[in-house]
């Protein structure tokens, strides 16, 4: 196989005047010893190059565990909920205890008062290229269970769907934000947590309640749960956090 030449970058410190700066120039040649070129300063071709050592190998992506945070002034609801759900997704894995949800007072306009929070997750392992249809799937699970009022239709469920996998929290979103990544069909992904030093943690964006203690050990016991599942399906950890 023909071997291409590869651009080399070197910098030196130069000074003008009360300014210092980095001066950049090129290279040109192949590798020998320890990545050294062969020769300095040869001149740039005029033709696009690359070795093919240099190349990024494409694989595809772990599976992930697909995790729904649901808020609602309705417990006795979430069975009926969750038994449509399943029908998509699967088995439910993981329940957490309904917690009360006092971090904002945002859906209570929508909602009503006294409304709680509970997480599950499912055993089905998904491709995180899904995320988009997952969120507009349980948009319309939301709709199909919402109240006509007067001023428009109030959800009686919130369903925030998102993944975790070994190094990271993800959400699906309909909001734009500096933070956030569009995928497709109006839908944008965050990532909420990351996964460092054995826990899960926040970032500066990451919402307030997500950030609370007795949230993070829920997604490091649903995290357990799925890295037993990676092991147990032989699922190779590569380019993962411990």
């Amino acid at each position: 196989m023909t071997r291409l030449p590869t651009r080399y970058y070197n910098y030196t410190k130069k000074t003008n005047k009360s300014q210092v700066f980095l001066e950049k120039t090129e290279t040109f040649g192949f590798a020998v010893g320890a990545g050294k070129p062969a020769g300095k300063n040869t001149p740039i071709p005029d033709f696009p190059f690359v070795t093919e050592d240099h190349m990024g190998t494409i694989t595809m992506p772990q599976p992930v565990k697909a995790v729904i945070g649901v808020l609602t002034v309705e417990p006795s609801l979430l069975s009926t909920v969750y038994t449509e759900l399943t029908q998509r997704l699967g088995p439910i894995d993981f329940t957490s205890e309904l917690l009360p949800f006092t971090s904002t007072t945002y859906y209570q306009t929508e909602m009503g008062p006294d409304i709680q929070r509970q997480f599950i997750s499912f055993e089905k392992l998904i491709d995180g290229g899904t995320l988009p249809e997952l969120k507009l799937f349980t948009n319309k699970v939301e709709q199909a269970f919402a109240v006509r009022t007067a001023t428009g239709d109030a959800r009686r469920v919130n369903l925030d769907v998102g993944y975790i996998c070994l190094a990271k929290l993800v959400l699906a979103s309909t909001k734009d934000h500096a933070h956030r990544i569009y995928l497709s069909d109006g839908i944008y992904a965050e990532i909420t947590l990351r996964f460092h030093r054995k826990t899960f943690q926040p970032w500066e964006w990451s919402y307030p309640d997500y950030r609370l203690p007795t949230y993070i050990a829920i997604f490091n016991q649903i995290r357990k749960i799925y890295r037993s599942q990676l092991e147990d399906e032989n699922i190779s950890k590569k380019n993962t956090t411990d």
